[in-house]
């Protein structure tokens, strides 16, 4: 379990300035939120949620929207997928695209927030990932389609952490820090 403290704050800051472009992290922004929950599960109630509405007061994002790729909350639930999905393979490749492997680990995180190691869910975010297969993970209405196949999931209004939309920001994260980062 991911525990937000001081490396992982630097992190959110990190991004919270790269897309801000400033130097200084703003009061009401996503590393205030996260110092405020300091010492926090990083899955815990409210934390997310906080650093995402810090997100969108320095973007100026209506309520709603989805968070910026690479940013504070996309930072947060990847450091998030990685402590719940550990993983050993120091040779993976992370294309951005949502290929068999990405659908794959999208369908694993769709059956954890279910509870369910049944069939998935029709409309669910694995259909949405299948609908847009081969397609770039940030290309228009990939992720928001996942994001709106998982809400039809957990009927909740935002994606949970550690989810098929956290697996999805991940992935593209990935493949920006592997330099699979060709914008389209």
């Amino acid at each position: 379990m991911a525990t937000l403290n001081e490396e992982i704050i630097s992190k959110i800051s990190a991004a919270e300035q790269n897309i801000a472009h400033q130097c200084d992290c703003t009061e009401d922004g996503p590393t205030a939120a996260a110092h405020n929950h300091s010492g926090e599960a990083l899955n815990a109630q409210n934390v997310l949620h906080d650093i995402t509405e810090g997100e969108k007061h320095i973007t100026h994002q209506a309520s709603g929207a989805r968070p910026i790729a690479g940013g504070p909350t996309a930072v947060a639930q990847s450091i998030l997928a990685k402590a719940n999905n550990p993983s050993n393979k120091a040779d993976e490749h992370h294309s951005g695209k949502l290929d068999p492997e990405t659908i794959s680990k999208i369908t694993d995180a769709e059956k954890k927030i279910s509870g369910s190691d049944a069939d998935v869910v029709a409309g669910g975010p694995t259909a949405m990932a299948q609908k847009h297969a081969g397609e770039d993970l940030r290309g228009q209405n990939v992720l928001h389609d996942i994001t709106e196949g998982e809400k039809k999931v957990t009927h909740q209004p935002r994606p949970v952490a550690g989810g098929p939309t956290a697996v999805a920001q991940s992935e593209i994260a990935k493949a920006v820090r592997q330099g699979n980062n060709d914008d389209n």
